[in-house]
This record gives structure tokens, C-alpha cells and sequence, in this order.
């Protein structure tokens, strides 16, 4: 954004002009254009029948756990948020105070649990994947 705002303070003001916009040389446009070839390359590596897997085990499932640890958090509270719209029991793991030990004590075979990690993944989350495996 800052190089965005250098070259736009060359014309003497930070606004982007219009006809720029139609060009899609705007920082906002090309942001666009890089989304929306994100989303086509994920599209093409999805392996449609491990998604109809997914989907038929989040309903299938008596309850759902959503574990996001770190930046991860946000991201499976809004998962939480859209899965509570279709369904009931969706939990949102841990919760404040909490451990994974103690939320975690009370699985049961119907259950799913959905864990959710990105960069700087805690250490925890290789040993909780083989243990809930």
C-alpha cells in the first residue's frame, strides 16, 4: 500500500483515477486479479470426492469441534458462526480457561473435530492430530 500511495504522490494527489480503475491498474485491481487467480487455482486442485467427504461428514457428524490455535482462531470462530446457520452443536474449542485436555476428554465416536492451523503451527497440533486420528 505504501508503494501504491508513492507512485499515486507523483501525480500530486493520493486519489486513483478512474481511468485507471477500467484499465485494472489500480492497486485494488490488481489485488483482484491476484484473488481471483487464487481462487481459480485452488478450484482446479480440489479433490471433489475428499470434499464430498467433508461435507457429508460435517452433517452427518452428532457434534462438531472446531479447534483454531493462534491465528487460526478468528477463522474457525467464523466457521462456527456459518455452521451454527445449518445445524446444531458446534463448539468452539478450547474455551477461555480451558485446556484441549479437558474439552477433548468427552469425545465420542460420532463426533468430528475440525482443527484449523496456520504458519507458526503450535508444537501441540502434530501430537493432537495423531492422538484424535
Amino acid at each position: 500500500m505504501r508503494d501504491e500511495l508513492r507512485t499515486q504522490r507523483q501525480s500530486g494527489m493520493p486519489l486513483t483515477d478512474n481511468r485507471d480503475a477500467v484499465q485494472g491498474n489500480t492497486l485494488l485491481a490488481r489485488h483482484y486479479k491476484q484473488e481471483m487467480a487464487n481462487l481459480t487455482q485452488w478450484i482446479n486442485a480440489i479433490d471433489t470426492g475428499q470434499l464430498g467427504d467433508v461435507v457429508q461428514a460435517l452433517s452427518n457428524s452428532k457434534r462438531i469441534f472446531i479447534i483454531g490455535l493462534r491465528n487460526a482462531y478468528p477463522v474457525a470462530l467464523h466457521l462456527r458462526q456459518q455452521l451454527l446457520q445449518a445445524r446444531a452443536q458446534v463448539h468452539l474449542l478450547p474455551q477461555p480457561g480451558q485446556t484441549l485436555a479437558e474439552e477433548l476428554v468427552n469425545l465420542a465416536p460420532g463426533d468430528l473435530v475440525v482443527v484449523m492451523a496456520f504458519r507458526r503451527r503450535p508444537r501441540i497440533i502434530r501430537p493432537l492430530l495423531l492422538q484424535l486420528q
